[in-house]
Parts: structure tokens; C-alpha cells; sequence
């Protein structure tokens, strides 16, 4: 049964509501924000997907409080419902407690803003753009031009939500939303930020270190907005909180974005940590990763279980050395280490691992067979491999002189690339520009493993299920590493810690690599609490992240 809901499985069944993406409030949540945003006994109220009246019901007690009568409640709280049985729920629960409401039912994507609400409040549904039918589709369309938003594809319905709400308040009303935490970190929530910033006179956001919604694995943030049209905001309100109790007590730190839809993770980060990092770029001694070289995704397959195979697979076939080339295995955890050589490809090689991609120049008679075996198995139909001719010849990217892992638990690291083999999606490939590329092979791979750029990555990248960071190929370009000009000057302290760090890496232990690195690259040019400041940034955050994902295990 869905944490809260009245209705039995059997009524309304757990793959329905995953599909609708409700996921039902926490009582004491609903209360916090209803309380937070209505203040007065006139005070309007809204809630656009009222499932079973969580929301309604801690409006209604609020607006009691402040003295509102029944009609007063009556008239003023309204909701709206896609779920038919849902809403005839949420009517008799409100009955049950002494209230009625007006509660629509329908679609509220599709439902006119012909009256205006002092307060919004609510939990609005998640659920990805791709598994919308067309006409909600066109509906979401005309929501994003009329407030001049452009959505991604990768979205989620909370965005149409939050911007469909916007258009029923008054001016000077407010907003709460329960939102998922990817607001202050995708990139395509960069024009929703930037509208909330700019609609708003003030913006407050609620994190907390300990999970608040029981049924949801993913994190999530409590937005509130005020004074609609009434004014725009150049920071944020940040309340960090360990649970929902301590947020009635916790005192805000104000961030500024760094423009207008800039990423708000920083929000997350301690002030002085900030202040260091800003220093150390206007000074020179960190850049963007994309300053190093061109850094890019590795190879597509379109089906790895079909073109990436290993040596047994590969003489099982029958294929000749002409049918594949020599590529690094899926995944990164054989990258943890300050290069990858000749010698760690032949080990993996020899233990089965997928070290082959099937990439045919002319087809050997085996090849061919085994062309035909994809066709049969319906790999040549797959989107991208139907998009390519021939469609079994991957399109490879350059050799890269370097690794960058993708999906990171502790934090990203850069490999060097001394076994000169090719790549598949799973890591990204780095080419350095041709003047830094000993440099970059040498000593990069070492010094990115700094307090500094670890901090950095938990800021640029976003954490995903089971406490990951990822990074993607525009968030790693703007991952913030050591420059060239401070490599350089600092090379031989680095070049002496490589045999001491290649064991800390084969002994997986990361926060002695970084101790080691924070020494020799910042000695003279951080204070020593400067650089303890940026160790427990670093580590704050990444906790943060895997304190979470234990959490959601538990």
C-alpha cells in the first residue's frame, strides 16, 4: 500500500501509481509547508494533484487555526485530481475531519487558469516526458511558451507542474513544492531556475540529510517561492536541515547563483570552501578540464553484450584479428590507478574480461556469420544501430590519451591511457592539446585526485541511485582541475609520489591519495587550514551523497 493512501492495491495498484507518479506526502511535511505559506485567515489556497488530501487537510487546519469558519475553508481551499478514486478519497477524508473542499477532477495540465490563489502548495507527480501520450505532450508545450520556458525531453512532469501553478497565483502569492533535488543540478532545469529567480521577489530551499519521503528513493528539496511578480531574486535562502524537526529550528545561509541559471549545488557547499576555489581560479591555478583537450563520450554500440566481447567469445566465433579492435572493458573500477598500460589490458584479456570490440574493416567469413546472428537477433534493429550504415560498423571515437570514469562512488579520476585502446560509453575519453599531453599523462591523473577537484566534481556532477556521482560530457568539460602552468611547476613533487599513490590506489585508499596530492600541489599557496577547509568540503559532500543512498538501502 502506498505510504498514506486509503485506497487498498487492489483499488489502485502500485504499478497505476507509479505510472501517474503519485507518491503520496508525509502528514508532518504537508503540515510544515502549509504552515510556512499560509498566513492569513483569507489567504486562497491551491493544490493541483491532491491525491488524498494530505495538503488540503494541513490547509485546512492551518486556515482553523487562524480563525477561517467552515465556509470560509469551504470557499477558499480547492485541489485538483487526475485519479478519479483518489479524489472521492480525499473527499471523504476531509469529510472525516470536520472539512469539504473543492476538488476538480482531471487533468490538471489542462485545466484553465480562470481564478488566482494566494498559495500553492504540493507534491507534484515525476514522471519523464518519454512515457507522456501526444496530447499532454502538446498541452506541456503550450504551458513552456506561455511562461517562455524551452523543455528538454529529459524532463519530468513536476516542471509543466510547477510552471501550470505559477499561472493561478496573484501577483505577490507564494509557492511549496516538494521537488526533486535534480532542480539544482541537470542542466535542462537551468531555464526553471532562471524563471524562478526571475518571477519571484524571494526563493528559500529546504535540503535535508536524512530522507523525509518515505516511498521516494530520490532525494528531494522543499521549494519556496514569495511575491510572485512582485519583484525578482538575485540569492537563495538555503536551510540545511537534519530532519524535518530540526527545519522548524534551522537558521538560513544565503547563496548567490554565480548568473542567473547557473547550477544551484553550490547552495550545498560551505561558504569558505567557496571563497578558496573562487580564489585559486583567478589566480590561475585551476581551470575547466576542457582547457586540457577535447574530452568526448566513448564509442556508442547501440548493444554491448553484442559488439564488446572478450577473448573466449572472440575464438569461439572463430574472428580474426582483423574483425575487432583492443578496447578498454565496460565499466571503470580496473581505472582506479594513475594509468592504465599494455600489460593491465593483456591481465584483464586473459581473465575473460571484455576487452575486444567487433569492429570489422572487411568482414572475415566469420565476421559475416556473425553479422548475420545480430540481424537474427534483432540487434540491427536497435535505435542506434538502425541510425548507422553499415549498421555493425561502431562509430569510434579518436584513441584517447586519457580516461575520465563516468559513474563514480568515491569521485571521478583520470587514467592515462598507456595500453592505447579504444573506449565504449561507460568512460569518458580525453585527448590532450598536443603541448600538454606529457604533462597531462604524467602528472594530470595524480593531481585531479585533490581535495579541490573532488569538491569541485560533487558541484559539477549530480548524485544518482545507490549514491553515484555522474558525470556527464559537459559537466565533466567544466569540472574544475589543476592548470597547466601549476603542473608544470609542480611536476616533480607529483612525479615523486607515483609509486606511493599507484599503492594507495591498489589498496583503494582514496583519502590517502588526496592527502598526498593536497600537500604537493597546494603547499605555499593554501594555509594549511585552507587546505583541511577543502578536505572536509570535499568529504562533506561525498558523504552526504552515500549517507543518503544507505538511507534509501535501509
Amino acid at each position: 500500500m502506498a505510504y498514506g493512501s486509503v485506497l487498498t492495491e487492489r483499488q489502485d495498484a502500485p504499478e497505476r501509481r507509479k505510472r501517474r507518479g503519485a507518491f503520496f506526502t508525509p502528514s508532518k511535511l504537508a503540515d510544515f509547508i502549509s504552515s510556512r505559506l499560509i498566513s492569513e485567515k483569507s489567504n486562497r489556497v491551491f493544490e493541483p494533484s491532491c491525491g488524498e488530501a494530505e495538503f488540503l487537510l494541513a490547509s485546512c487546519r492551518r486556515l482553523r487555526e487562524l480563525g477561517a469558519t467552515e465556509q470560509d475553508v469551504r470557499d477558499h481551499v480547492h485541489g485538483c485530481e487526475l485519479h478519479a478514486p483518489s479524489a472521492k478519497a480525499a473527499v471523504d477524508r476531509l469529510r472525516k475531519h470536520g472539512f469539504a473542499c473543492q476538488i476538480t477532477v482531471g487533468d490538471f495540465l489542462q485545466y484553465q487558469a480562470n481564478c488566482s490563489f494566494d498559495v500553492i502548495v504540493g507534491n507534484p507527480p515525476y514522471v519523464r516526458f518519454q512515457v507522456i501520450d501526444e496530447a499532454s505532450q502538446r498541452e506541456i508545450r503550450r504551458i513552456a511558451e506561455r511562461s517562455g520556458i524551452k523543455l528538454s525531453l529529459l524532463s519530468s512532469l513536476w516542471v509543466p507542474f510547477l510552471l501550470h501553478s505559477c499561472e493561478f497565483l496573484s501577483v505577490g502569492g507564494r509557492i511549496g513544492m516538494v521537488l526533486p533535488a535534480e532542480l539544482l543540478t541537470v542542466n535542462y532545469a537551468a531555464s526553471i531556475r532562471s524563471f524562478l529567480l526571475n518571477r519571484f521577489s524571494r526563493i528559500e530551499l529546504f535540503t535535508f540529510e536524512e530522507r523525509i519521503f518515505p516511498e521516494v528513493q530520490e532525494e528531494v528539496v522543499l521549494l519556496f517561492a514569495y511575491g510572485f511578480q512582485s519583484g525578482v531574486s538575485d540569492s537563495i535562502s538555503w536551510y540545511q536541515c537534519k530532519d524535518l524537526d530540526s527545519a522548524y529550528r534551522s537558521a538560513p545561509q544565503e547563496r548567490k547563483p554565480a548568473s542567473n541559471g547557473e547550477r544551484w549545488t553550490n547552495v550545498l557547499a560551505p561558504d569558505t570552501s567557496l571563497t578558496i576555489v573562487q580564489r585559486l581560479i583567478e589566480d590561475g591555478y585551476l581551470v575547466e578540464l576542457k582547457e586540457w583537450g577535447r574530452l568526448s563520450l566513448g564509442s556508442v554500440t547501440g548493444c554491448n553484450s553484442f559488439f564488446v566481447l572478450s577473448k573466449h567469445e572472440v575464438e569461439e566465433l572463430g574472428l580474426v584479428d582483423g574483425d575487432w579492435i583492443a578496447a578498454c572493458p565496460p565499466g571503470s573500477n580496473h581505472l582506479r590507478k594513475v594509468t592504465f598500460n599494455r600489460d593491465d589490458w593483456l591481465e584483464l584479456d586473459g581473465c575473460g574480461m571484455k576487452t575486444r570490440l567487433f569492429w570489422p574493416v572487411n568482414p572475415s567469413p566469420a565476421a559475416c556469420q556473425y553479422i548475420q546472428t545480430g540481424e537474427q537477433r534483432g540487434v540491427s534493429a536497435r535505435y542506434k544501430c538502425r541510425k548507422r550504415s553499415p549498421w555493425w560498423r561502431v562509430p569510434v571515437t579518436a584513441t584517447p590519451d586519457a580516461f575520465v570514469t563516468y559513474m563514480n562512488a568515491h569521485g571521478p579520476n583520470i587514467c592515462a591511457n598507456d595500453a592505447n585502446v579504444t573506449c565504449v560509453n561507460s568512460v569518458h575519453g580525453l585527448v590532450f592539446n598536443e603541448d600538454m599531453r606529457d604533462v597531462g599523462k604524467c602528472v594530470l591523473p595524480m593531481a585531479a585526485f585533490s581535495s579541490v577537484s573532488l569538491f569541485s566534481a560533487e558541484l559539477s556532477g549530480r548524485s544518482y541511485g545507490g549514491g553515484v556521482l555522474k558525470l556527464e560530457p559537459r559537466e565533466a568539460k567544466r569540472w574544475l582541475v589543476p592548470s597547466f602552468d601549476h603542473l608544470v611547476d609542480r611536476y616533480d613533487q607529483l612525479m615523486a609520489l607515483r609509486d606511493r599513490i599507484d599503492g594507495f590506489y591498489e589498496e583503494r585508499r582514496f583519502s590517502s591519495i588526496s592527502g598526498c596530492v593536497d600537500a604537493a600541489l597546494w603547499k605555499g599557496i593554501l594555509e594549511d587550514e585552507e587546505i583541511d577547509t577543502m578536505r572536509c568540503a570535499s568529504d562533506q559532500m561525498r558523504l552526504r551523497r552515500q549517507r543518503r543512498a544507505k538511507e534509501a538501502k535501509s
